[in-house]
């Protein structure tokens, strides 16, 4: 799905700066609301108290129409990708991308591990300042698939500005459903899906997001020549300075795991950094079919942005822990996994995705480092541009190299190291699906896929890789208990 918009550049550089610093505002024009005109339409506040009942969605077109399938982990794929295309179609920043992607998962396992017998274990005690949720009431029948996507909508539906995409596909589900359930067991289970939305509703509030908000912006350190600063054509702000001061999942805290340093920085021919820099530089002049097609398929970029002239065009994309939840999609239907076996995976996924970009973004803003662009355009070569557009962030260490390797790490505890896939999650935006002999290899690929994209160092991929690893080895003791890797 490629969403293509043209925007005078002056207007869209302001509305895309306001987004940095509300993080959970899409990049259009926010309409005035005016409440007392429309006295039949309830209020909705989202995360950070803002009433959005009034706003004008009417920018897409997604069907919200449920097939019915056979086997109930359909209707959770089903749903991820729906809540996906309308996060998509929101355009949130990679980091407020995975919090919005992972809460409702959150929500619908711990709905949905009911059942089965033995129920499968809570996140209890086992996230940060997750303690209780509302348990089903005993001796009572419940439709487990109908309240865990009620959970997941119900949760969703605060994250995301166009929430009534999702309600018209969570009501047109509910009816679907009830009407081949005893009515009683049916209201019994929206019920308690709602209940249990509520619980990780309040929960999520604690999480500091809000409070980010209106925390400093990044300032420009103009003395150090090493220190990153915005990148052409836009020269946008620094996105998400304060993302480590969101509340991980697992992690003790942001700088657990302070990864490698960057190279030091020097300019002069022949040092470890002008090398560093010219292999990014070389490895962009030299693309071959291969790592072209590498850099397109993982550029993951909810925010890309080209520019013609006095006009930019804005390319609306998969986010990363997007792509990788479709890829959970993929791997839990190759393996034949039950919904709620697939409600587990799907969230221990986007814990790792997002305790990944915590820590990350902790070290992004501490070595502050600047994008190979900025040296190469002021050493090397005036002209030189990236394959893909340069994030408007530090450049170490790579965020798909944390994110990329935390989840890998995870789902091949669960799938094994030599679970060969597919990965067509990109077939809406009209991207060659690629073949991996194992997880491992397409977290492998989506790491290096940086450099040949021009956007990163190679200490920033391996430092990254290494991270990573030590994210997803914490998610998955913290959750399971266990640290052996599985062969």
């Amino acid at each position: 799905m490629k969403h293509v918009v043209c925007f005078i550049v002056v207007l869209f550089y302001v509305m895309l700066s306001g987004c940095q610093s509300s993080g959970n505002q899409p990049n259009t024009a926010q309409p005035t609301t005016n409440n007392a005109e429309q006295p039949s339409k309830p209020v909705e506040i989202d995360d950070t108290g803002r009433d959005t009942s009034a706003l004008s969605l009417e920018k897409a077109n997604i069907n919200t129409t449920v097939p019915e399938f056979k086997d109930d982990a359909e209707y959770l794929r089903f749903f991820n990708t729906k809540y996906n295309e309308i996060v998509v179609e929101d355009i949130f920043s990679p980091t407020v991308g995975t919090r919005v992607l992972t809460y409702p998962q959150i929500a619908m396992y711990e709905t949905l591990r009911f059942s089965v017998e033995p129920n499968l274990p809570t996140f209890t005690g086992k996230l940060n300042g997750l303690t209780t949720l509302p348990q089903p009431q005993a001796g009572q029948t419940y439709d487990y698939t109908l309240a865990a996507v009620t959970a997941f909508c119900e949760v969703g539906r605060t994250l995301i500005w166009s929430k009534h995409f999702l309600k018209e596909a969570q009501d047109n589900f509910t009816k679907q459903r009830s009407a081949k359930t005893d009515p009683a067991v049916a209201q019994r289970s929206v019920a308690y899906g709602v209940e249990m939305a509520k619980a990780i509703n309040d929960w999520k509030k604690g999480d500091n997001y809000a409070q980010t908000r209106g925390m400093q912006r990044h300032m420009l350190n103009l003395k150090d020549p090493a220190a990153w600063i915005p990148t052409p054509p836009l020269q946008l702000a620094a996105l998400e300075p304060n993302w480590l001061k969101v509340r991980p999942l697992t992690l003790d805290s942001a700088s657990q795991f302070i990864p490698q340093p960057p190279v030091k920085f020097d300019t002069i021919k022949g040092s470890a950094f002008y090398k560093e820099s010219y292999e990014v530089y070389n490895a962009g002049k030299k693309l071959n079919p291969e790592q072209k097609e590498m850099a397109l398929f993982w550029d993951n970029n909810p925010n890309g942005i080209r520019v013609k002239g006095h006009l930019n065009y804005f390319i609306k994309k998969i986010s990363p822990t997007g792509h990788w939840l479709g890829i959970v999609g993929i791997l839990t239907r190759d393996k034949k996994m039950n919904a709620a076996q697939t409600a587990q995976t799907y969230a221990y996924a986007g814990i790792a995705l997002f305790d990944a970009f915590i820590s990350c973004w902790d070290e992004k803003y501490r070595s502050n480092l600047l994008r190979p662009e900025t040296f190469i355009n002021l050493y090397i070569d005036p002209d030189w541009a990236p394959l893909i557009q340069t994030p408007p962030f530090p450049e170490h260490t790579s965020g798909h190299s944390v994110a990329s390797s935390a989840v890998a790490y995870v789902l091949t505890q669960q799938f094994g190291k030599n679970m060969a896939f597919t990965d067509n999650a990109l077939d809406i935006e009209g991207l060659t699906p690629r073949k991996f002999k194992s997880i491992q290899q397409a977290a492998d690929e989506a790491c290096i896929s940086r450099l040949y994209g021009g956007i990163h160092f190679r200490r920033a991929i391996e430092a990254g890789q290494v991270q990573g690893k030590k994210v997803g080895e914490n998610v998955w003791k913290k959750l399971t208990g266990t640290t052996s890797e599985k062969k």
